[in-house]
């Protein structure tokens, strides 16, 4: 035990010695109060603004998440058109050829749930539906079917054109093909509509943004050259034009651009192609 030395300090003195010490420990306690409750004001603060941030982000998510009912998904629409088909339109045959739309889903689960139920509000509107299957592609579900698409020749009376069609004409200079893919609008506005009256509020996609891919198989004997523009082929961008060789038995897969496919849904069609009757000699 340590034995702590008495003051030698008496009376009056010594009283006032202590209440001069009391008085200096009450300043020491009182002088990092003022910090304490400023780092302490800010600290709450802090904790309110990351809580609202918090919601926000939550708030944000339900919009585009919830609220689209779909993963940021986009329908889309792949065919394949033979050249020879091509060929065929323009000299008065309709023929078809396979498509396929990809309705994206939230999940698998809801792909099992409301599959038959998009199948049934889209077989008025796509010709010869068909194979209606869930799809899994990494973190992407969809629901796909089949239907045939029209492959005939350019002229003014739609009314009894099928939902889409491939459309070709032959070009001014007698050359080549001039290929353009339609719609029939009311057609378009009709599935929509009906799609949105069967799920009532569950997940559904704007039939609108469909995102489109046409691959021009070669099935004839020799080399085609092809004329394409605002597409992508395959990553590449063409804002333009690009020309395009296409070997006997290969393909030419062309992806639709933004702009292509607004003006696709905005006026009824878009063209987008050439196929040329003969090959083009280097140089010209």
């Amino acid at each position: 035990m340590t034995n702590r030395p008495r003051s030698n300090l008496g009376g009056a003195a010594e009283n006032q010695a202590l209440a001069h010490c009391e008085k200096l420990r009450e300043i020491t306690r009182s002088t990092p109060a003022e910090p304490d409750g400023i780092l302490h004001t800010l600290m709450v603060f802090g904790e309110r603004v990351m809580t609202m941030i918090k919601q926000k982000i939550k708030i944000l998510t339900y919009l585009l998440v919830a609220g689209t009912g779909l993963s940021g998904c986009k329908p889309e629409t792949a065919m394949t058109v033979y050249l020879s088909d091509i060929q065929a339109a323009v000299a008065g045959e309709v023929l078809t050829s396979e498509a396929r739309l990809s309705v994206p889903m939230p999940n698998a689960e809801k792909c099992q749930e409301y599959g038959p139920t998009v199948t049934e509000a889209l077989t008025p509107y796509l010709p010869n539906i068909r194979n209606p299957q869930c799809r899994k592609t990494g973190m992407d579900n969809a629901l796909d079917v089949t239907f045939d698409i029209a492959v005939l020749k350019n002229g003014e009376d739609r009314d009894s054109w099928p939902i889409m069609a491939v459309a070709a004409t032959e070009s001014e200079a007698g050359d080549a093909y001039r290929i353009a893919l339609t719609l029939n609008r009311e057609q378009v506005g009709a599935a929509q509509a009906a799609v949105e009256r069967k799920l009532s509020g569950a997940p559904r996609a704007n039939l609108e943004e469909t995102k489109v891919t046409v691959s021009f198989a070669n099935d004839l004997k020799d080399v085609k050259t092809m004329m394409v523009g605002s597409v992508f082929v395959g990553d590449v961008g063409v804002p333009f034009q690009g020309e395009y060789e296409v070997r006997r038995r290969e393909e030419l897969r062309v992806v639709f651009s933004d702009v292509t496919t607004a003006r696709l849904f905005q006026s009824g069609e878009t063209e987008f192609g050439l196929l040329f009757k003969e090959p083009i000699p280097e140089g010209k």
